[in-house]
């Protein structure tokens, strides 16, 4: 029963990572061909897919999907307990002596004499010659404690080990770096600079946010950033506030609040989770690096939004200006800043210099996301199972059931 749970999980795990991953194969490929259709913030959407993928537990399946296509998926399920089955099949009796419970004892007398034909007898005689046989225990199986010892090696548990010891080692990793990073923040206090406070409140009204921010510094970051799931907070650089204006706070301001808005801390503590479970599989890496990328421009069009028209230059300058003093700091799923890649910056840019709002392809996106829910949200159609025939049962016992057959026909002529 331990083995079949083990089995069990691992196909489950891996069925849902490898089907994760063909969507993000799936999204990868409808970005590119879309790639002057799709705004930043329908771009980032579609991510959302592939975290619903991985968190489903189970999915309907349908013939519009797109893991048809592949002939392992429509087979793998119902062939997962076949080896089981027959192996019960095989031996009947074991599996009934495991249960407590005892085979019928026509099942028995065919079993115990599976080579030996049934003579034609009259009901007298054949109650008589069953008797002893049905009466008689049978031998019971006796395991030593060598035979015991020496189990063979299941592939199915070390890697199930192996997988445990990644997520451990994940897992601790973010644990680890998510409690030193509060640890600094403990004693911060809250800014009181006017001026910055005044900017920060002309910001919330602009992006319509209606929950309080407490603004504090520390050196412990290189660049702005959101802070906390349940109190967030907006965490400057030491002495931050000194070196932009007030314009370019507006801007920093704007883009953080966008986080805020779009609840992407909540969103980041998710995928890590995610990303801890499904530590083997590199495609999702791939995609979620993608997503923190179409993250910040989406960031950049609401902020770009807000700001008022005509503001892409600036916004853009104030991006370069925070490059110039930016330093790699604590990477954790309870951070979120302006700047965390240096190799998104050029694409961050040039989407900023050609940014204009516009509603135009919003129908087409809405289309492409509900076409690549429909086909990668669902599962393949499982093949119906082979009904089972005389062929399919043990020899022995369909032989006596045959002999039995032809003694009984013999007897009613």
């Amino acid at each position: 029963m331990e083995k079949l749970n083990l089995t069990f999980l691992m196909e489950s795990l891996t069925r849902t990572s490898v089907q994760a991953g063909v969507l993000v194969m799936v999204v990868l490929a409808v970005q590119w061909l879309l790639r002057k259709q799709l705004s930043p913030r329908w771009r980032c959407a579609m991510w959302l897919l592939v975290v619903t993928r991985l968190l489903l537990p189970v999915s309907i399946s349908s013939t519009a999907s797109i893991f048809n296509l592949m002939p392992f998926w429509t087979d793998r399920a119902h062939n997962a307990f076949e080896p089981m089955t027959r192996s019960s099949a095989a031996n009947p009796g074991p599996a009934f002596a495991q249960h407590g419970q005892s085979a019928a004892p026509s099942e028995q007398f065919m079993l115990q004499q599976p080579h030996a034909p049934l003579s034609i007898q009259s009901s007298d005689d054949l109650q008589s010659s069953e008797a002893p046989r049905i009466a008689s225990p049978q031998p019971a199986m006796h395991i030593s404690p060598t035979q015991a010892s020496h189990q063979p090696f299941s592939w199915v548990r070390f890697f199930f080990w192996v997988w445990i010891a990644g997520v451990f080692a994940m897992g601790g990793y973010v644990l680890v770096s998510s409690l030193r990073l509060a640890h600094k923040f403990a004693g911060l206090r809250p800014l009181t600079d006017t001026a910055v406070l005044a900017v920060l409140e002309d910001c919330r009204a602009r992006m319509k946010v209606q929950s309080a921010l407490t603004v504090v510094e520390s050196g412990a970051v290189g660049c702005p950033a959101l802070y906390g799931l349940l109190r967030p907070r907006l965490v400057l650089p030491a002495g931050f506030s000194n070196k932009f204006s007030g314009r370019e706070l507006r801007f920093i301001f704007l883009h953080e609040l966008a986080h805020l808005k779009r609840f992407d801390l909540p969103m980041n503590w998710v995928i890590a989770g995610l990303q801890v479970v499904h530590w083997f599989n590199p495609l999702l890496w791939v995609g979620f690096a993608q997503w923190r990328g179409d993250r910040e421009l989406a960031c950049d069009a609401m902020a770009l939004d807000a700001a008022g028209a005509n503001q892409n230059t600036e916004y853009g300058q104030t991006i370069l200006r925070l490059l110039a003093g930016f330093t790699r700091g604590t990477v954790t799923p309870g951070l979120v800043g302006i700047l965390e890649s240096k190799q998104q910056l050029q694409r961050r840019i040039g989407m900023i210099a050609t940014y204009v709002p516009s509603r135009r392809w919003q129908m087409l996106a809405l289309i492409v996301g509900a076409a690549i829910g429909v086909t990668g949200l669902t599962d393949a159609q499982i093949k119906a199972a082979k009904s089972k025939t005389g062929n399919d049962m043990h020899p022995s016992a369909a032989s006596v059931q045959t002999n039995g057959a032809t003694a009984l026909n013999s007897r009613k002529d």
